[in-house]
């Protein structure tokens, strides 16, 4: 959104916990799996805590694609309110 508003220089105050946050869950989900639920012959634990960690991981490569998409954008138009955004949403 902070992209999208044009407001870039602030993206990275959100950016960079959130993938902080993603790589402390994804380890921990690996670590997880790996010592509770494999040891212990919880299959079905184990394969819903990789489901989880990859559904993560699509959303991540999706925003990621779309930050990017719109950082590359160099057209800039009004919104609703009045204010310069680089991509227009429909109500």
């Amino acid at each position: 959104m902070l992209i999208r508003m044009n407001r870039g220089k602030y993206a990275l105050c959100t950016a960079l916990p959130g993938v902080f946050m993603a790589c402390i869950t994804f380890w921990a989900g690996y670590l997880q799996v790996r010592d509770i639920y494999i040891p212990n012959a919880q299959y079905l634990l184990a394969a819903l805590a990789v489901l989880a960690m990859v559904l993560m991981l699509v959303v991540f490569i999706g925003a990621f694609r779309k930050w990017s998409q719109l950082l590359k954008l160099k057209s800039e138009h009004v919104d609703y309110s009045g204010e310069t955004v680089k991509e227009l949403v429909d109500r």
